[in-house]
């Protein structure tokens, strides 16, 4: 494997001689480097390394609509699933009827005990 990596520094930091060195592979995210003068009393030059700049990308949210489903209200569903009499679907007479009755009964349990809320979800959000 090739390591890829490559000395963006190509002029000379020490006299004729390029003595500070950057060996990255990630040339394709910075600016070319700067050489100035040296800092203080060093007899090298400094160079100047800098990101180039990012767009910004915009903070876009959607809102999603989600049912949360905790223990406790799996337990109270649970409770009344058991204790219901079911009447309303007993006393149907066809199984169309029976059917839509249900759903209809179990539908509005659901929404009692796991209302749905709605959230914001960042683009980011994993």
């Amino acid at each position: 494997l090739a390591h890829r990596l490559v000395q963006v520094v190509n002029t000379p930091t020490g006299g004729d001689a390029t003595l500070d060195v950057i060996v990255t592979n990630l040339k394709s995210l910075y600016q070319t480097p700067v050489v100035t003068n040296p800092i203080g009393t060093s007899d090298h030059s400094a160079v100047w390394w800098q990101p180039k700049a990012r767009p910004l990308m915009p903070n876009k949210t959607k809102e999603v609509v989600v049912r949360h489903l905790p223990d406790s209200s799996m337990r109270a569903l649970g409770q009344w699933m058991t204790s219901h009499s079911w009447s309303e679907v007993l006393q149907c007479e066809t199984v169309e009827d029976k059917t839509t009755a249900f759903y209809s009964t179990l539908n509005s349990a659901i929404d009692k005990y796991f209302p749905l809320r709605k959230c914001k979800l960042h683009h980011k959000d994993k």
